[in-house]
């Protein structure tokens, strides 16, 4: 089994959720870094930010999945993916447990793109109205 952090459409509510159906939910915690609206979709990049998201233990055949959601390419990551899956650490909201976990860095350029300062995309979702499909 592995573990991945979801801080946007994956989460639970939200479009892409669906792809981590039958996975277990460890908790929700934080990573650093800095999360920026897309448009139909977040992105999360290297910074000195707080991201808040989920934590699912899943199947090698769910991150396969994932990995084609999030057009990340094992095979040329650098040139042709989209996100590239990263492992990182989570801080879970049960204060002193800290996870590794796979999570999703966008790797393309955000310039323009708005920044998301509270770093949680549900509070943004609830700011804005969005709704993402």
């Amino acid at each position: 089994m592995e573990r991945i952090f979801v801080y946007g459409t994956l989460l639970p509510g939200l479009c892409r959720h669906y792809a981590l159906q039958g996975s277990r939910s460890l908790g929700r915690g934080t990573i650093t870094g800095l999360l920026y609206d897309l448009g139909p979709y977040p992105a999360v990049v290297h910074g000195a930010g707080k991201v808040w998201g989920e934590v699912f233990e899943v199947d090698v055949t769910v991150l396969a999945e994932l990995d084609a959601i999030e057009a990340f390419y094992p095979d040329e990551p650098a040139d042709k993916s989209e996100y590239i899956r990263d492992e990182v650490v989570v801080q879970m909201d049960d204060a002193e447990l800290t996870l590794s976990a796979w999570f999703y860095r966008f790797n393309r350029s955000i310039a323009g793109k708005r920044h998301i300062e509270h770093g949680d995309y549900l509070k943004f979702l609830d700011e804005t109205g969005f709704v993402p499909q």
